[in-house]
């Protein structure tokens, strides 16, 4: 039998809604997509997402609806390659786990951008 998960793990500040709310028995890989791109945001700027909110303000926010947005403004101007990171980030932190991209689509959109900017990535991973 499968154990059942008694409290979330990870850290809050980058923890999808339905974790906070914890709404859901068990997460779904939609939640990992949800910290994925808190993650796309601490790669791309160096700073930790919403590093001065604090858990009640999190807790509220999803309460609500409403999940805070990044503040990618504070390190305009943005290069090309933040500004594509951004926009897969963006995929990422819908507050609706239905609605955030899947990691499959997001591996294509990754690719896709990778592609218009040099060789794809299976090219730049077959020459290493």
């Amino acid at each position: 039998a499968k154990p059942k998960r008694t409290a979330p793990g990870g850290t809050l500040l980058w923890m999808a809604p339905e974790v906070l709310l914890k709404s859901q028995e068990e997460p779904s890989p939609k939640a990992d997509m949800f910290s994925f791109g808190r993650l796309i945001f601490f790669v791309a700027t160096g700073a930790k997402p919403l590093d001065a909110a604090c858990s009640s303000t999190l807790l509220e926010l999803a309460k609500r609806g409403e999940v805070p947005v990044l503040d990618w403004q504070r390190f305009s101007p943005l290069s090309a390659w933040q500004t594509s990171w951004q926009k897969h980030e963006e995929l990422c932190s819908l507050f609706r786990a239905e609605e955030r991209t899947s990691s499959m689509a997001m591996l294509d959109a990754i690719d896709r951008s990778s592609s218009a900017r040099t060789s794809s990535m299976g090219d730049a991973l077959a020459e290493i």
